[in-house]
């Protein structure tokens, strides 16, 4: 195959990909020594032909001789297969093992030393940053000044036209002679930073109404816990004079206070000019200026005539495992991963659920992880190393998916110049090129577009409900709290943001009630090779049974963006009574009154197949009353029976539970076109609400409350109830069961 040829479709399946950045140059392009490979990847080339080419004079051969030796501390050996590449931005990539022996696999990143002259084409490698040991070094500091300095002066959509005013309490981070103290504020304004951090089991270090007038005159250095100590280093090298640190800004033995400021949280992290993240500590004790010595990268020099003054200083180091945040998506056709944290292991901070919002809503976002400080602003990303820089303007959102961070930022930005992008009907990259689109339309999006700029009312709103209940409600309830009560609480900054663009009926214990009849759908368990896990009954009430946040654990949407399905009930009032005055918290009482189709049926399990990680023993089934129709049902928990009653128990799911059978009523929300595992059959053949066609039927699970006449609770969902099966020879389903109208509590 024609080598250009070879590079340029190269070129195109990486762009069909998302990758925007140039295709990399492998081994047998850089130099003459070695026989193209076109298989895919290379088979690579031996330590021998390495070593022997290094010995005939080859620049690059060298160099990968070297940065091996270097890495090594040991001679190439000549066994070993070694597959290597050029990447823009990255430098030389090199992979070293023993052939088909993967668990002897090493990985190494070649590149110029900083001030070290270009080598000669095609060797076109790059000055790549550095990850110095101390995150307080002169060039880690420098390093932090000049990616928020470029954001201060380069980032229109970071920026704002005038000083924030100060939380309620801040702290002054003082000086090495005037020690730090708490301020109360009265109005002023000022730039301040806010810090993200994870509090740990032992949470000794508060302000409390007792400790309040203290913490005003001063607090002593050695009684701050380490990560303290570290924020108010950072601030003040980095001249910010205030602080915001949540468990000493806010009295923590004051709910009057707590809930007030607690309400004022999105606001205070979205204000602060830079949040800083202590990601990588598990309590406040431990600090996060830590010192970073897994990618320590090591010196090596080159002698050869080819280069200027005849010798380069280069640099090699183990490269950093992953950088971009995990893909929010499907994972193949039928179960998608929702996950938050980063690619590589995650951060004890990225567990925790109130950080969470934290991370979302912040302006500016420096996380100090493990093995390097990253970045995150409202206009890209970028990192200590640069591998993980990446500017939304110029290469869109991260091309695998959006993060929820990115999910929420480019909602922030739909604003009346900005023409609405569909969300459905596509796959992942369809999702990512959505964000891009509604952020930055193209210009052909942009003339087509303009006798109506302004995106419909109905669009914004449905893609704002659409990723909220499909992105960001199923991310952030893999997360852990303390408190089983701040389930709600802790998402109320990400909703309170998205209030603007939800339309303006108002929101109800982490649903949105106008688009309640679509939210209704969700299911217990995040997806999984053994279908959704049952959650968790909580053991306070906070929210009503047909709430997500009803139960602890994973949720997830039981459709997903790309997916074509339509609401098959009306949703009539809903009214709720708030457990205290943030309307983006929990709920005392709530009511859902609805019209649908609703199926008698009869609830019975059976012993589950043992399956690998799976750790509950029955699967539920509905049996409709009248019909041979059975269908498989996902509990919101485990379900126990009193006599012939049914309801969520405290079950774990692990527990044994016997036999279940009772009845229960099916209430008709979706209904759905039935899809094969590579897509739907008819996805454009006839209208998706069509009550004579073979439908899938979304069903949520009910048994009677006990407080009324056709008043229920929610106990499960029925995701996919073929309408064919459910009719069966009789009349069509939705005629033999006529709408009626009950209370959902």
């Amino acid at each position: 195959m024609d080598l250009e040829l070879f590079r340029t479709i190269t070129l195109a399946m990486r762009s069909v990909q998302g990758k925007q950045d140039t295709a990399p140059v492998y081994y047998y392009e850089l130099c003459n020594c070695h026989d193209a490979d076109w298989s895919h990847p290379p088979s690579g080339i031996s330590g021998h032909a390495l070593l022997a080419a290094a010995e005939d004079g080859c620049l690059t051969c060298s160099i990968v001789k070297g940065a091996l030796t270097t890495a090594l501390g040991e001679p190439v050996n000549e066994e070993y297969n070694i597959v290597y590449k050029l990447k823009s931005g990255y430098g030389i990539k090199i992979r070293y093992m023993l052939k088909n022996e993967w668990s002897t696999q090493r990985k190494f990143q070649v590149f110029l030393a900083e001030g070290e002259p270009t080598l000669p084409p095609p060797l076109h490698l790059d000055h790549v940053k550095e990850i110095h040991e101390s995150p307080l070094s002169e060039r880690s500091l420098q390093r932090i000044q000049e990616l928020l300095d470029d954001c201060n002066l380069n980032h229109s959509k970071c920026s704002v036209t005038e000083l924030p005013a100060l939380p309620t309490r801040v702290i002054a981070v003082g000086d090495v002679k005037n020690p730090p103290r708490l301020l109360c504020t009265q109005g002023e304004r000022a730039e301040y930073l806010a810090l993200s951090h994870c509090w740990g089991t032992e949470q000794n270090f508060t302000t409390t109404t007792a400790t309040l007038d203290k913490w005003t005159r001063g607090i002593a250095w050695e009684d701050l816990p380490k990560t303290f100590q570290d924020a108010i280093i950072l601030a003040r090298v980095l001249n910010f004079s205030y602080l915001w640190i949540d468990s000493l800004c806010i009295l923590q033995d004051d709910r009057k206070d707590w809930e007030r400021e607690g309400m004022k949280m999105g606001v205070i992290y979205e204000n602060a000019s830079l949040t800083v993240s202590a990601s990588l500590s598990s309590a406040d004790k431990d600090g996060f200026l830590i010192p970073r010595t897994q990618y320590q990268s090591h010196a090596f020099t080159i002698k050869h005539p080819s280069v200027q003054n005849g010798t380069v200083v280069l640099q090699v180091r183990t490269p950093i495992k992953k950088h971009l945040r995990r893909d929010i998506g499907r994972i193949r056709d039928t179960w998608r991963a929702n996950l938050s944290m980063p690619a590589a292991a995650p951060e004890p901070l990225d567990y925790r659920a109130w950080c969470y919002q934290e991370k979302i809503v912040s302006r500016r976002l420096l996380s100090f992880c493990a093995s390097e400080i990253e970045w995150d602003c409202q206009s890209g990303t970028n990192c200590e190393c640069g591998g993980r820089r990446r500017l939304f303007d110029i290469d869109g959102p991260d091309a695998r998916n959006g993060s929820p961070r990115q999910v929420y930022q480019t909602l922030q930005h739909i604003d009346s110049g900005v023409p609405s992008a569909n969300m459905r009907g596509g796959n992942s990259r369809d999702l990512s090129t959505s964000l891009v689109e509604l952020l930055n339309p193209s210009p052909e999006t942009k003339s087509s577009a303009t006798e109506s700029v302004t995106p419909p009312e109905d669009a914004r709103e449905t893609n704002s409900w659409l990723l909220w209940r499909t992105r960001l409600v199923p991310s952030y309830s893999q997360l852990h709290l303390t408190r089983e009560m701040d389930r709600l609480p802790a998402l109320s900054a990400v909703a309170r943001g998205l209030e603007s663009l939800a339309g303006g009926q108002g929101y109800l214990a982490g649903m949105w009630l106008s688009d309640l009849a679509n939210s209704l759908s969700w299911q217990a368990g995040s997806f999984s090779t053994n279908g959704p896990r049952p959650g968790r009954l909580s053991c306070q009430y906070r929210a009503p049974s047909w709430s997500w946040a009803s139960i602890e654990g994973p949720v997830d949407a039981c459709f997903d963006y790309e997916d074509d399905y339509h609401p098959i009930c009306d949703i009539l009032s809903a009214d709720y009574s708030l457990a205290g005055e943030d309307p983006f918290s929990n709920v005392e009482s709530a009511s859902a009154r609805i019209r649908g189709h609703l199926v008698p049926a009869t609830l019975r399990t059976t012993q589950a197949p043992p399956r690998p990680g799976r750790d509950w023993e029955v699967d539920y089934y509905c049996e409709v009353n009248g019909t041979a129709c059975k269908l498989y049902m996902y509990p919101d928990t485990p379900i126990g029976q009193t006599d012939s009653s049914l309801h969520r128990s405290s079950l774990k799911p692990g527990e044994s539970q016997g036999k279940l059978d009772g009845n229960v009523q099916l209430l008709a929300i979706l209904m759905a076109r039935p899809r094969t595992m590579t897509g739907f059959k008819d996805r454009t053949a006839a209208p998706t609400l069509d009550f004579g066609a073979d439908r899938w039927i979304t069903f949520l699970v009910l048994t009677p409350s006990g407080t009324g006449s056709n008043c229920f609770c929610r106990i499960g969902i029925v995701p996919h109830g073929s309408s064919v099966r459910l009719s069966g020879e009789g009349d069509q389903w939705h005629k033999r069961w006529p709408m009626e109208d009950i209370t959902l509590v």
